[in-house]
């Protein structure tokens, strides 16, 4: 019989913030997410990627052990480092984002945090759907041996998610994340390269 592993949860330590964006389409707007990556069975790390709409960028990116407040912290000042700061940050009711070290950094730079409704993951549905692509189509059908595999296989296919919509801006890649058929096709286009990466790397080692 096969073990089945429970992935963890997440938590809300305060009551519904209000959402800023719902009326709001012409704002430029960070949308940010965090998700469970399985590195083997039973043991878990977390990606945190913040994704602008507008651009079809993902603009920054971190994969943690841990899913605290640093994890949000460190991707937020990444995007900062290299993007233009937004009008509005919009996430869920997590801990980590309800967190005294997010919604400081936000304050500092003067973004205003916009929420998702408790228990309505469409309210961040372009970022949600993001993740879920990208573990169906890719981390569901690679094995990683090791972290740092996993962290450079990720970074290696979003560069390139990005890289598509830099080389192909007035063509179909531009709907993605706006319709689900582009989406799949694309991410399977890129799990096959990352597949040709891999076997790559292993060929230059060898």
């Amino acid at each position: 019989m096969n073990r089945r592993f429970k992935k963890p949860g997440t938590h809300v330590d305060h009551s519904q913030r209000p959402n800023l964006i719902k009326h709001q389409p012409n704002a430029r707007i960070w949308r940010a997410d965090i998700t469970y990556l399985e590195l083997r069975p039973g043991t878990w790390v977390y990606l945190s990627s913040i994704y602008e709409p507008k651009v079809h960028q993902v603009l920054a990116f971190k994969i943690g052990r841990q899913m605290e407040a640093t994890l949000v912290v460190e991707t937020i000042n990444q995007a900062l480092e290299c993007h233009q700061k937004p009008q509005y940050f919009h996430s869920d009711m997590g801990s980590q984002y309800t967190s005294n070290e997010a919604e400081t950094l936000l304050e500092r730079h003067q973004i205003s945090h916009s929420y998702s409704k408790q228990g309505y993951p469409y309210d961040n549905g372009s970022i949600e759907a993001f993740h879920s692509l990208l573990k169906r189509e890719f981390a569901f059908q690679t094995t990683f041996l090791n972290f740092i595999q996993l962290y450079m296989s990720y970074r290696h296919v979003l560069n390139q998610c990005n890289d598509v919509f830099t080389d192909h801006k007035n063509s179909s890649a531009k709907l993605w994340l706006t319709g689900i058929n582009t989406a799949d096709t694309l991410l399977r286009y890129l799990s096959k390269q990352h597949d040709s990466y891999i076997l790559n790397c292993q060929s230059r080692k060898a």
